[in-house]
């Protein structure tokens, strides 16, 4: 498959084509002068739990792909994306790509809520985040589980944000999505837990 996918794409993965298909953001940031790409699956659920506990010899994968929710930074000159968990791994390639996006007037940020975050993502890829002075890291192994609307709502105000984009399970999703559309914020997340 060729690298140097464009930013905010997503593939999809399965070890059998004729049954599940998962979806998971590219990135080419890495390896752009090879032309490959990285995928960032997190064991969040069944499917990517046995594909780290089971690690296949081969998947498939899907020639299109598809644009998705980070995309939409670039309809905002300030938007705030929340994460939990391993829902970073949804604007990983929107973060780690856009290195021109300051030069466009682009200020959006990252807030990050997870627990050991080193620990579980491993501290290469966490520096290499933090690296693009864009990432907010709130590690509830550290500080204690938050209060995330009181704290999306502090980052949003401190960073003078136009818009929050979600990625979370889907209580959280729904619940800050509410809660800040309540308050006049633009927030955006996904429906359902994809």
């Amino acid at each position: 498959m060729d690298g140097n996918v464009p930013s905010g794409r997503f593939g999809r993965l399965s070890t059998n084509p004729l049954f599940e298909w998962h979806a998971f953001a590219i990135s080419s940031y890495r390896n752009k002068a090879s032309g490959e790409h990285f995928m960032v699956v997190g064991a969040a659920g069944d499917w990517t739990k046995a594909l780290h506990t089971n690690k296949p010899t081969e998947l498939w994968t899907r020639k299109f792909k598809f644009t998705g929710l980070p995309r939409m930074v670039h309809l905002y000159k300030n938007a705030l994306i929340v994460c939990t968990g391993a829902g970073v791994s949804v604007p990983v390639s929107t973060l780690l790509q856009d290195e021109g996006s300051d030069a466009a007037g682009f200020k959006w940020r990252l807030l990050w809520i997870a627990s050991n975050i080193k620990e579980t993502y491993g501290a290469e890829f966490v520096d290499e985040l933090i690296g693009t002075g864009r990432v907010i890291v709130y590690d509830t192994h550290v500080h204690g589980r938050p209060n995330v609307t009181h704290l999306t709502l502090a980052m949003y105000q401190k960073y003078e944000s136009d818009a929050v984009l979600i990625t979370s399970n889907p209580n959280v999703t729904r619940n800050l999505v509410t809660s800040l559309k309540m308050r006049g914020i633009q927030a955006y997340g996904p429906v359902f837990d994809s």
